[in-house]
């Protein structure tokens, strides 16, 4: 995504005052997790891979007790454990592409 296509995404998203925001397929290396970040959506979680392809953004708002779990090194699967103040639940997102389905 383009620095500026993603910011339009991310403004978009904030001015909806969700509580949870889950994105895959966000394209970014590890290495620049800080172009995701982006505080009036919240604490940002990722999964994210070596290569510019894959990736799983989650951002919880503030106020809500949020554990990273598990992230997947390959950008695919990311696990938290999330307390919304009424039940704690784990949230689970998974990025399963088409194609390689048997690598999977």
């Amino acid at each position: 995504i383009l620095p500026t296509k993603r910011k339009q995404i991310l403004s978009r998203l904030a001015k909806q005052k969700l509580e949870i925001v889950c994105l895959q397929e966000v394209h970014i290396k590890k290495q620049f997790r800080k172009y995701l970040e982006y505080p009036k959506l919240g604490s940002l979680f990722v999964a994210l891979a070596d290569q510019k392809q894959k990736g799983i953004a989650v951002y919880v708002k503030k106020g809500i007790k949020a554990i990273e779990k598990y992230v997947d090194p390959q950008g695919r699967i990311l696990i938290l454990e999330l307390e919304p103040g009424y039940k704690p639940m784990l949230l689970v997102i998974i990025y399963a592409q088409n194609d390689n389905q048997n690598q999977f």
